[in-house]
């Protein structure tokens, strides 16, 4: 499932309605010059047609005294005559396609108040050689400018928040690109195939950087990323063959599959482990020998997705400082008998070690703060446990054989998490007793429980993931303590219904907590009835300014206090202890940017 930042979420409930009421409008047809105009539903207006003759255009401000606020879809569409445009500040919406096929168009003045760019506003407008995009507009949408075969140099003004997917994919004469260091997400293929790109410096603010994004860039030498950066996508460089300058920030806690295939960075090292940064990102040749044994650098601090992915080691030696293993990881390591982890450990993600099945003895630290689905099944440890609920030390990795015949099921004391998917599935599983001190209900968890009724989630639990308990539609309330600080998309309260591809809130379901809490606010968001259980003590982890909300700001705070930079208070204190561990210090950190980039 796609990450968004929230930013994205606000804008996509803004302008969806928004957008559809564009069409729904349009019921008698009024002009305006070339143009052709209806009403919306806030009494203001939209542009809907223009003649396709037409060789220049500016869109007035207002008609008749009514603001005009919005291009509809389809607006200009294949007016291939159009040289220019101008969009004054009271338009806040371009629409789907507004302006597709406008293969004349080499001018655009966009006004200041454009806040949001629609899927296709200028896909293959042919001689359209630049466009600075204005701060207000918080989203650019998929293949916006897809497809610009003559568009060379983008400037972004500060402000503007996400690229979506395909946003300028494929314009093949890009030389320059000036982001806004405002922008946290560029999502997956936005500059796919983009060959003429020579240079990128990353924007300051940005967060994620999705799958195959500068894929197939083949001119591109030099990425300069910046701090703050959490994740970088599958195949995010791939086919970059001239790619030979690029640095990972400290910040970044994954790494996707195949991120620097076929790049100099990955191919011109030696056989062995290729280290990037403090990341191995791949591993040249390969390790047949059943006595083969790999000692990675303290330096290391993470593995890349499929980084060690089923290579031959009897012996693997993570080094003292590693702190995140990616999906499959160190996965079908059939050989693999002897490993040892880091203390330091944070983060397993999905089929980490899965298929390694003739390891028998697994230490997992008492640092690690998530583990993905399926992270040790198939191992031989996994399949050694009895029939029930798998542990590993303090976390339930997995379930094996069949439910009681009551579907009751207890997690044991002292389980600090309960991982991915654990219970995903288990269609007789009636009723689930939560022990005091769980801390961690990871994504998909409960998922698909469909016998599932009433639970009481202990008071200790900070986080609650993604769709952790979708598609229960037995579970009709929940009781939530006053320590949660995250709780993910669709975790509890709704079902998936995969004819109409949409979540379906459960009819009457309740969350009953402490007012104020974050409990309270995802009622409160989700349109869910919310029974007050009265004041509490309460305090959101990890939000260290106290502005009552997680931002990337309070990781930057805490980090400044890590460097001696900034004091914190004793409040302050209790928030940025992330990890509960009674200590503030870098796992804190690096929990509270994975806690970031789960929104």
């Amino acid at each position: 499932m796609k990450r968004r930042t929230l930013a994205l979420v606000l804008a996509g409930f803004l302008f969806a309605p928004y957008a559809a009421n564009i069409m729904a409008s349009a019921e008698e047809t009024l002009t305006y010059g070339p143009m052709t105009y209806a009403f919306l539903e806030d009494g203001t207006i939209a542009i809907t047609d223009c003649d396709t003759a037409v060789t220049s255009v500016e869109i007035p401000s207002e008609i008749d005294g009514v603001p005009v606020t919005a291009i509809a879809n389809s607006g200009f569409y294949w007016c291939d005559k159009l040289t220019s445009v101008t969009i004054p500040d009271s338009i806040r919406y371009i629409g789907q396609s507004a302006f597709y096929h406008c293969n004349a168009l080499t001018e655009i003045d966009f006004g200041k108040g454009v806040q949001y760019i629609d899927g296709s506003a200028f896909y293959c407008c042919e001689n359209l050689p630049s466009v600075t995009i204005p701060g207000n507009v918080q989203y650019i949408g998929d293949s916006a400018f897809y497809g610009c075969p003559k568009l060379e140099s983008i400037v972004m003004e500060e402000g503007v928040l996400y690229i979506d997917d395909d946003a300028f994919m494929r314009c093949k004469a890009l030389k320059s690109i000036q982001f806004a260091d405002s922008v946290e997400c560029i999502d997956e293929f936005a500059f796919y195939e983009c060959t003429a790109l020579e240079e990128v410096t990353l924007p300051a603010g940005l967060l994620e950087l999705g799958d195959v994004a500068f894929y197939g860039c083949t001119s591109l030498t030099t990425v300069t990323m910046q701090e703050n950066l959490l994740s970088m996508g599958n195949q995010v460089f791939k086919d970059c063959t001239a790619l030979t300058n690029v640095n990972i920030p400290e910040s970044v806690i994954s790494i996707g599959n195949e991120a620097f295939v076929h790049t100099p960075v990955i191919e011109e090292p030696s056989q062995g482990a290729v280290i990037l940064d403090g990341w191995v990102i791949g591993y040249n040749g390969r390790a047949i020998n059943e006595n083969s044994t790999l000692v990675l650098p303290d330096s290391v601090r993470g593995i890349a997705d499929y980084a060690l992915y089923g290579e031959e080691f009897h012996t693997l030696d993570t080094g003292s400082g590693l702190l995140y293993i990616g999906n499959f990881g160190i996965g079908r390591g059939y050989n693999l008998k002897e490993l040892t982890l880091s203390d330091k450990l944070l983060t397993i993600g999905e089929g980490g070690l899965e298929g390694s099945e003739k390891l028998e003895n697994i230490e997992l630290p008492d640092s690690v703060v998530s583990v993905g689905r399926r992270a040790f099944h198939k191992t031989a440890y996994f399949e050694s446990q009895p029939d029930g609920v798998v542990y590993l030390n303090d976390w339930a990795v997995g379930y094996k054989g069949e439910m009681p015949e009551n579907g009751a099921v207890s997690i044991r004391e002292g389980v600090y998490g309960i991982a991915d998917s654990v219970f995903a599935g288990q269609t007789a599983l009636s009723s689930i007793t939560f022990s005091e001190g769980l801390r961690v209900i990871e994504d998909r968890a409960f998922k698909e429980c469909t016998a599932l009724t009433q639970i009481k989630l202990p008071d200790s639990l900070e986080s609650i993931g993604n769709e952790a308990f979708l598609n229960c539609p037995a579970l009709k309330s929940v009781t939530a303590g006053y320590h949660i600080s995250f709780m993910g998309d669709y975790c509890l309260g709704y079902t998936f219904d995969t004819y109409k591809y949409q979540y379906i809130p459960v009819e009457g379901f309740t969350v009953s907590g402490y007012d104020g809490s974050l409990a309270e606010y995802y009622a409160q968001e989700n349109g869910f009835e919310f029974i007050s259980l009265g004041d509490a003590v309460y305090y959101v982890l990890g939000d260290v300014n106290g502005d009552g909300s997680v931002t990337v700001t309070d990781a930057v705070l805490l980090q400044k206090y890590l460097l001696a930079q900034e004091p914190l208070n004793a409040l302050q204190s209790l928030c940025a202890d992330v990890t509960q561990d009674g200590a503030v210090n870098a796992f804190d950190l690096a929990a509270l940017k994975k806690h970031l980039l789960a929104r």
